[in-house]
């Protein structure tokens, strides 16, 4: 099968794609500051995505898909707000890794390809899994790499990815296709975070910054910059603490993987319990009130919950 490179833009150069449309001389700039479709596409996907709106694939743009991912890119460059850029990413990767999954073998080599993975395919990597006392499963690990280059994907510290659990055949690491559907959601990940460089200001059009002001209006409540700072100086964060900046990462959209690698470098005993908590239900951060009792408030915001500061409602 042939791919859809509307569905994964990310696989196009830019330059590339503008040179053939344009036969040179129109840069990506150009192109939004004249046609206000692209950057209007571009700025609801990310206000959607930041207001926690599920969102369709790239495809829907069509032809369109590659000016609208690489105008968003830019716009995130721009705006060099940390916390929207994360929720952004682990939005996509979600609805990435969706798209993906429909994808025959075939496809998916070939978008690990365009990803930068150098993977190979064999059929005949086989093995039986016990699964009870009398029963076992044939288990398929089709999909290669040199163990070397596995180890130097960031998986996120993902346990069902650790090295450890792979079939090792020959010096590569064989996975089976769900194992690498997630490897490759990381691989995409790891591609928007090296696309999604902080750039000057001085570099984007007036008319454009204009527009940014519409999605930069986040802002870190002061209780959660006083923990971020005692975490990033090193200093020991005592359990409200950490039970609060858990839970205020899942509410603006961090991934469990990201809050299980947090958690870890504490000394936090109930890390799994607190796991297991978000990811079942919906919680959220301490209310200003509790915050004050817990001694964590460093600030009076004129708000009811951290959240309302920083979603500036």
């Amino acid at each position: 099968m042939v791919i859809d490179f509307n569905a994964y833009p990310f696989l196009k150069d830019i330059n590339s794609v503008l040179e053939k449309e344009y036969a040179g001389g129109v840069t990506l700039q150009d192109l939004i500051m004249n046609d206000n479709t692209i950057l209007n596409l571009s700025i609801e996907r990310i206000k959607s995505v930041v207001m926690g709106k599920e969102q369709e694939g790239f495809k829907k743009y069509g032809n369109n898909s590659v000016f609208v991912f690489y105008t968003i890119v830019l716009i995130l460059s721009a705006l060099n707000d940390r916390s929207i850029t994360k929720r952004y990413i682990n939005s996509e990767a979600r609805i990435f890794y969706n798209t993906v999954s429909k994808e025959q073998d075939e496809n998916l080599i070939d978008i690990a390809k365009g990803l930068g993975l150098k993977v190979s395919y064999n059929k005949n990597i086989v093995y039986h899994e016990k699964r009870s006392k009398n029963r076992t499963a044939e288990v398929r690990t089709n999909f290669c790499l040199n163990f070397v280059e596995y180890l130097q994907i960031n998986r996120e510290e993902n346990e069902e990815l650790l090295l450890s659990k792979q079939i090792l055949k020959d010096g590569y690491t064989c996975l089976t296709r769900e194992k690498f559907l997630l490897l490759l959601q990381y691989s995409f990940k790891n591609r928007l975070n090296l696309l999604i460089k902080p750039i000057s200001l001085s570099q984007i059009p007036g008319k454009i910054k204009e527009l940014l002001g519409l999605v930069s209006s986040r802002r870190t409540p002061p209780c959660i910059e006083n923990i971020e700072a005692k975490y990033r100086a090193g200093q020991q964060l005592n359990d409200n603490e950490i039970i609060t900046y858990a839970i205020y990462m899942r509410d603006i959209g961090y991934s469990i993987d990201s809050i299980k690698a947090f958690l870890s470098k504490t000394n936090f005993s109930k890390a799994e319990e607190l796991v297991q908590q978000i990811k079942k239900k919906r919680v959220i951060v301490y209310s200003c009130e509790k915050m004050k009792e817990l001694n964590l408030c460093v600030n009076d915001c004129g708000v009811k919950n951290p959240l309302r500061l920083y979603y500036r409602k």
